[in-house]
C-alpha cells in the first residue's frame, strides 16, 4: 500500500499510542449511482469528553488527496481500488494530542465506467436480385462507423481470399460452395469489441445448391442496406420478433399497406421453404417444419421487398 500518512504524522502516532484507548477511529463509505466516482465518507469515531480538548480529523483518500472534514465527499480522478485512511484525535489548548486512533480500509471506485460496447457481425443474401452469374448480399453489421467509432472489415472468402473493404466485390474462378465468413472490430472511446459471422454461400452447375449456372465461376457483390432501391425502403418498418426463433416468429409491418402483403422463407441454398400471405398487422409463422439454422424471409408487397434474417433456435 502506497504511504498515505507522513513520517511526523507517523512518530507523533506511535509517541502518543498510549492514549489510544480514549479515541476510537470508524468510518464508511458510500458513492452516489448518478456519479460512482464520488465517494461520500460518513465519520463513526467516537472519542472521550475532556474539558477544553478538540477533535480533529485527517483524511488521506489514497490518491494522494486529503482533507480535515469529519464528513469529506471526494471525487476520484479514475476508476479502482484506494487505500482511505482516517485518524481521528484529541488536542488540548496547548496543541497537545490526548488520544489518537486511526483506521485504513479499501475503497472501491467504479468511476464512470462506459456501458460495454456491442458488436454484430452480419450480412444476408438477396435471393430476388442474385442470378445465376453473381450472389448479391448486403453488409448490415452494427455499428457502423461513425465519430469515434472505428470499425474494420475483414472478408474471407472461402477461396484463400480476404478483404479488408466493407463493400467488397470478389470473383471465384469456379463454381461450388463457400464458406464465407465477415468478421468485424470496433473501437470506441477505448472500449474494443470484435463478432464474426458466416454463411455457406455458393452455386452448383447442378442447380442444387443456390442458382444454377453453368459458368465456370461466379461473383459475390456487397451492397451497403441503405442502398437498396426505394421499392424496398417502402416496407422499412417491418420488423421479427423474437429473432432468434423457436417455434414461431411474428411479423410485425409496423404501418398499414395497400394490396397483398405475403411472406416466404428460403434456405441459405435459395430454396424456398414456405409461404403465406400476411391478413393483418401482426401475423405469427409457425416454424414447426424448420431445423436449427439460418433463414432468409422476404415480405412482399406488390413490387416492394423487405428482407430479413431468421434465425431459428430450438
Amino acid at each position: 500500500m502506497k504511504k498515505l500518512i507522513t513520517t511526523s504524522v507517523l512518530s507523533l502516532l506511535f509517541a502518543v499510542g498510549a492514549y489510544a484507548q480514549n479515541c476510537q477511529a470508524a468510518f464508511t463509505s458510500s458513492t452516489s449511482p448518478a456519479n460512482p466516482s464520488m465517494v461520500q465518507f460518513t465519520n463513526g469515531s467516537t472519542t472521550s469528553n475532556f474539558p477544553g480538548h478538540q477533535v480533529i480529523y485527517d483524511w488521506y483518500f489514497g490518491d494522494g488527496n486529503s482533507s480535515t472534514v469529519k464528513d469529506p465527499v471526494h471525487t476520484y480522478a479514475a476508476a479502482g481500488s484506494y487505500g482511505v485512511c482516517m485518524l481521528v484525535a484529541m488536542v488540548d489548548s496547548n496543541g497537545q494530542w490526548s488520544c489518537y486512533d486511526s483506521i485504513c480500509a479499501t475503497v472501491v471506485v467504479g468511476g464512470v465506467v462506459p456501458n460495454p460496447l456491442n458488436c454484430t457481425a452480419s450480412f444476408w443474401a438477396d435471393s430476388t436480385s442474385s442470378n445465376a452469374s453473381g450472389i448479391n448480399i448486403y453488409n448490415n453489421s452494427t455499428p457502423v462507423a461513425s465519430g469515434a467509432v472505428a470499425v474494420t472489415y475483414m472478408w474471407d472468402f472461402g477461396d484463400g481470399n480476404t478483404s479488408t473493404l466493407q463493400y467488397p466485390s470478389h470473383q471465384y474462378a469456379s463454381s461450388g460452395l463457400y464458406n464465407v465468413c465477415l468478421t468485424i472490430f470496433v473501437t470506441d472511446s477505448g472500449r474494443t469489441c470484435t463478432d464474426t459471422f458466416c454463411h455457406t454461400l455458393g452455386v452448383d452447375s447442378l442447380g442444387n445448391v443456390f442458382y444454377k449456372t453453368n459458368g465456370p465461376g461466379f461473383s459475390l457483390n456487397v451492397f451497403d442496406p441503405a442502398t437498396v432501391g426505394l421499392n424496398e425502403n417502402t416496407l422499412e418498418q417491418v420488423s421479427l420478433y423474437p429473432n432468434p426463433a423457436t417455434e414461431n416468429v411474428t411479423i410485425d409491418l409496423g404501418a398499414s399497406v395497400d394490396g397483398n402483403v405475403n411472406w416466404a422463407i428460403y434456405d441459405l441454398k435459395g430454396a424456398k421453404l414456405a409461404t403465406g400471405e400476411i391478413s393483418e398487422m401482426r401475423s405469427d409463422i409457425s416454424l414447426a417444419e424448420l431445423n436449427n439454422g439460418i433463414y432468409l424471409l422476404t415480405i412482399e408487397n406488390g413490387t416492394s421487398v423487405s428482407n430479413h434474417r431468421l434465425q431459428v433456435v430450438k
